[in-house]
């Protein structure tokens, strides 16, 4: 199943001085990306990435199950200073397949 995973840093994960910026940047942030990147080779993360100019991540990940998803996601260490919103998404192929089906039904319905 593909979830559409969108991370942003809290208000209060925000660093607020310079030291508290390296902490964020050496303990959170550097080693979240080399587990995406880790994700993104092992086709977890299927597209997405941070993005530019902001604390952000938006990734398309393609999992088994929400409770895998979970996982993965908890096991970021920036994921504790982010706001997470997860969405499923559904494949074009079961979208059609399930219109189409809808479509027949109402076909057969006398008008």
């Amino acid at each position: 199943m593909y979830y559409l995973v969108e991370m942003k840093v809290t208000d209060g994960g925000r660093p607020t001085t310079t030291a508290e910026g390296f902490v964020f940047i050496e303990q959170y942030v550097l080693p979240s990306m080399e587990i995406c990147k880790k994700l993104e080779m092992d086709k977890k993360i299927v597209s997405g990435g941070p993005i530019a100019g902001s604390m952000e991540f938006v990734m398309v990940f393609d999992v088994e199950s929400i409770t895998e998803l979970d996982n993965l996601l908890e096991g970021l260490p920036i994921w504790v200073r982010m706001h997470t919103s997860v969405r499923q998404l559904v494949r074009f192929e079961d979208r059609i397949s399930h219109i189409r089906s809808r479509l027949e039904g109402m076909r057969k319905r006398p008008a």
